[in-house]
């Protein structure tokens, strides 16, 4: 692969590192203003009331009740934004790459 292989390489991964990360912010911005209020709390309070009624047997399947007072893309979205980017960067990072030294014959 040339130079302008490896150029269309990379500015191909960094236009998937440019779009993931838009769509973190995406789903920050609209998806978390959603459950960040007295009607979001509201519905994941009346969520943990009722897995803790099926956590006694009264349901149909056994639940534990969640630990969090805040549904959690709340607290993901907002207390651990960094943590997903940084996933996002090994995540990505994985993705298989073609190694340089091997040379088409």
């Amino acid at each position: 692969m040339g130079r302008v292989g490896w150029a269309i390489v990379g500015i191909l991964y960094v236009a998937m590192l440019c779009g993931v990360t838009w769509g973190l912010l995406y789903a920050r911005d609209v998806a978390a203003p959603h459950l960040d209020n007295a009607a979001g709390q509201k519905a994941w309070d009346d969520w943990r009331h009722d897995a803790a009624e099926q956590a006694t047997g009264k349901g149909p399947v056994s639940r534990r009740v969640p630990k969090s007072a805040e549904p959690p893309l709340v607290l993901l979205m907002r207390d651990y934004f960094g943590v997903c980017v940084a996933g996002r960067d090994q995540a990505v990072g994985l993705l298989p790459q073609p190694d340089p030294r091997r040379q088409n014959a």
